[in-house]
């Protein structure tokens, strides 16, 4: 009975100690030309063009979130590689966005912080004119400053050239 009480307390030792977390090393790796500020493992974090950092993270640490550029435009997505670990930040596709007011009052336009419109998140549209900017997401949610129910219109179409190849997306919405 001594011997089965002591193999079940050594084999209980054994599970609790195969379970401890270990820590390991991650590298982050900014692969974009710009600025990139993100969160990771509970704190705020900066990387440069081409920059490197090393962290030493428990396990099951989740990947970076809320990474955005230096303007705080969510165009950066984080890469990960299976094996290693090591997280990648590099531009996410970039979609170009037009859109058309057909309303007589002028809106400003939001898709949370995915438009980039020369470095600020939102595009001020007037009254019945077009206004082009990009977006990098491919189904945002639209909002607009207004106090009348705005309908969006979007659509996708894939932009190509005289020989039918594929050059990038392209985003129209008409706001009526």
């Amino acid at each position: 009975m001594k011997k089965l009480c002591f193999c079940g307390l050594f084999l209980a030792i054994l599970l609790l100690l195969g379970c401890d977390p270990a820590s390991y090393s991650v590298i982050l790796t900014n692969e974009t030309a710009g600025t990139v500020e993100y969160e990771f493992d509970g704190a705020q974090g900066k990387l440069g063009p081409s920059q490197s950092t090393t962290r030493v993270v428990g396990a099951w640490t989740r990947p970076p979130s809320n990474v955005v550029d230096g303007n705080g435009i969510a165009s950066v997505r984080v890469r990960t590689d299976g094996v290693s670990g090591n997280h990648f930040f590099e531009r996410s596709e970039k979609i170009d966005l037009e859109v058309m007011n057909t309303l007589a009052i002028p809106l400003t336009i939001k898709a949370g912080n995915f438009i980039d419109n020369e470095g600020k998140p939102e595009l001020k549209v007037e009254a019945g004119k077009t206004a082009t900017a990009v977006i990098y997401k491919p189904t945002p949610d639209f909002t607009a400053d207004s106090d009348f129910p705005i309908k969006f219109d979007v659509s996708v179409l894939d932009k190509k050239d005289d020989d039918d190849n594929v050059l990038g997306k392209k985003m129209s919405v008409m706001v009526r």
